[in-house]
């Protein structure tokens, strides 16, 4: 890339760094971040939360905390476990991906797409489907 090129926004996108982001996050968007992670994602928590409590509900600081010291190792797992056929059958939405090329490339998504933020989820779903950012024009969610 010269001087004078710009990186695309879904360059941009396939660089994102998740647990940067949550890390600088305030702690009351990584608190509600982690009240809307599903019971899946959330049965992490719980048995870290065991390892040292006895009683529920969790706290502020454990939440925040959890967040950024577990969650992104977690959801990272997880997609691993999708690519290689675990969550397969539990898709709830797909993404198109609009190419410059005017081709378009459809990928499901896994069922837990909406527990991580949206650039999260292009950057896997492109990397999984070996698809070069550059070339995306566009994209939508379907479902």
């Amino acid at each position: 890339m010269t001087a004078t090129e710009t990186k695309t926004n879904y360059e941009a996108i396939a660089e994102f760094d998740l647990k940067q982001f949550i890390g600088e996050m305030p702690v009351d968007g990584r608190v509600e971040m982690f009240r809307d992670l599903g019971d899946h994602t959330q049965e992490h928590a719980d048995d870290e939360w065991l390892k040292t409590n006895d009683t529920y509900p969790y706290t502020e600081a454990f939440m925040s905390d959890w967040m950024v010291s577990h969650y992104p190792s977690v959801i990272e797992g997880k997609f691993n476990l999708f690519e290689n056929g675990a969550f397969i059958n539990l898709a709830s939405a797909d993404v198109v991906f609009e190419m410059r090329d005017g081709s378009s490339k459809q990928v499901v998504t896994p069922d837990f797409w909406n527990e991580m933020p949206r650039e999260y989820l292009l950057k896997m779903l492109m990397k999984g489907e070996s698809i070069d950012p550059a070339q995306v024009k566009a994209h939508l969610l379907v479902g």
